[in-house]
């Protein structure tokens, strides 16, 4: 599953780059039609995949990753229509909060967090 997400002939553009942590790899991919976020083991098993979290609008693909921050995976829907920044349970890729409407813009972030 990861391979295929990351993988530059399914993407022509820019991949986003997954996040990782001590139970899970987390990856994002965006099409005109659903934005969707997976979680794999570390033995490679799916641990699970998050509903479709919406519509990516924009010219230039999609390439934003997501950012692990303590039991939460954070994603930004950044686009040219309506912009959304989501944060997901890191265990179970439920919607734990969302914020719509933020101005983000067509920028496609690729956030860094530090410690």
């Amino acid at each position: 599953m990861l391979m295929t997400v990351c993988n530059a002939k399914t993407q022509r553009q820019k991949p986003s780059t997954p996040a990782v942590d001590g139970d899970h790899i987390y990856s994002a991919w965006g099409t005109p039609s659903e934005l969707k976020v997976v979680a794999v083991r570390h033995d490679g098993s799916v641990a699970w995949e998050s509903d479709n979290l919406g519509p990516v609008f924009g010219g230039h693909g999609f390439g934003t990753s997501p950012i692990g921050l303590g039991n939460l995976v954070l994603i930004a829907n950044a686009t040219e229509k309506k912009s959304s920044l989501l944060a997901l349970d890191r265990m179970t890729g439920k919607v734990a909060s969302s914020a719509s409407s933020v101005t983000l813009g067509e920028r496609l972030p690729r956030p860094r967090s530090y410690h």
